[in-house]
Parts: structure tokens; C-alpha cells; sequence
């Protein structure tokens, strides 16, 4: 059996993987943007640094801050008495918890 054929595949192989689980993670970012720069600007990062600096068995506890980061201020975007002020909730929330994404490597 040749090696480096073998090899070669499974290098073929797993970018595929790979770019499918990308392909995937786009959609849903694209699906869960809320139409406010900031916010959507942050929480595509936040995704990108989960994916890149924190290894996968220490992604819990930042995805659920992620999760209810997104599911906050999706309530705020659908108030329209409040949806104007989003941009700064957001700007507000972001510089909280930079330190916290600081502290793995991620930075913006």
C-alpha cells in the first residue's frame, strides 16, 4: 500500500470535514445575525476564537455565555422601544467580557 496515497486521502479527507463544518457554522452564524454591526460583528469573532483558541472539551462554559449573549439581545432587536440602543448594549457587553476571551488569545 502506498503511504503517501493513503495519506494524501485522508489529508483530502479531513478538509473536507473540515470545510463542511465551516460551511455549516457560517450558515448558522448567517441565520442568527441580529442586523446591528456590533453585535453581529462580536458574536461572529466570539465563534471564530471558540473554534480556533479554546479547546473543544473547554468550549461549554463559552458557548453558553455566547448563547445567552445572542439570545439577550435577540430580545432587545425585537423591542422596538429598546431595538435603538442595541448598538451600545452590545459595545457595553463586549468590552465586559473581553477580558474574559483575552485570557485564551483572542483579541479584536
Amino acid at each position: 500500500m502506498n503511504m503517501a496515497g493513503a495519506g494524501g486521502r485522508l489529508a483530502g479527507s479531513a478538509a473536507a470535514s473540515i470545510g463542511l463544518l465551516l460551511a455549516t457554522a457560517a450558515t448558522c452564524s448567517a441565520q442568527d445575525r441580529l442586523g446591528v454591526e456590533p453585535c453581529d460583528t462580536f458574536l461572529a469573532k466570539y465563534e471564530t476564537c471558540l473554534a480556533t483558541k479554546v479547546w473543544p472539551t473547554s468550549q461549554a462554559p463559552a458557548k453558553a455565555t455566547l448563547n445567552d449573549l445572542r439570545a439577550m439581545w435577540k430580545f432587545i432587536a425585537a423591542d422596538p422601544t429598546i431595538k435603538d440602543r442595541l448598538a451600545e448594549i452590545c459595545r457595553q457587553s463586549i468590552e465586559a467580557i473581553k477580558p474574559q476571551i483575552e485570557t485564551v488569545g483572542c483579541t479584536w
